[in-house]
């Protein structure tokens, strides 16, 4: 079976906006790249993080997928994603900035992380490597009748518009099971399936 990596994208109103910058610049690109001058964080300024979902680190409670996949708009990846496996540096959250800056800075062959289903891509992944995104589709149809504005309306449908336009797969990640459920239907398909 296929197994996708998955770039999660931060909640709320304002990962509407980002995924809809991603999805125009046809590009998920590293904070260097967009022009960040925070360093803040174990992919630093030349990285993009991705994880792999495995049971086992949600077992653990070591996994990125609660924290910025499940329930999030995310991008779903190709395995063919050039993707370097981090090293897992338990306790590494409770590092203060500087502790971490000094860290990375001793360590600077080798990519590290405080989860341990990351990974990371040297600056930027290609739509060439996008297979689908992932929405949170009960907080949309929560935040749409109550909060979102009209700039956010528009710019949701637009993301959805794009989304179809560069044939990516639709995924409700606010599904308990989406990640088992997406990959086992991809791989009976053996192509792009839409999820419903």
């Amino acid at each position: 079976m296929e197994q996708f990596y998955y770039h999660g994208i931060q909640e709320g109103a304002d990962g509407i906006m980002t995924m809809l910058r991603i999805l125009k610049s046809e590009s998920i690109q590293s904070k260097r790249l967009l022009q960040y001058a925070s360093e803040g964080g174990f992919n630093g300024l030349d990285y993009v993080s991705v994880c792999k979902w495995n049971p086992k680190d949600m077992v653990k409670k070591d996994s990125s997928f609660p924290i910025w996949i499940q329930n999030h708009f995310c991008m779903i990846l190709s395995q063919n994603t050039p993707a370097t496996k981090t090293n897992y540096l338990p306790g590494g959250r409770d590092l203060s900035q500087s502790d971490l800056k000094a860290f990375l800075d001793t360590h600077r062959y080798e990519r590290y992380s405080d989860v341990a289903d990351e990974w990371q891509v040297k600056d930027e992944i290609p739509s060439e490597y996008w297979v689908g995104v992932g929405l949170p589709t009960k907080w949309i149809l929560e935040e749409i009748s109550h909060h979102l504005d009209r700039t956010h309306l528009l710019a949701l449908k637009e993301l959805l518009e794009v989304a179809n336009a560069l044939g990516l797969d639709l995924v409700d990640s606010s599904r308990p099971h989406f990640v088992e459920e997406y990959e086992k239907q991809y791989a009976l398909k053996g192509k792009k399936y839409r999820y419903e």
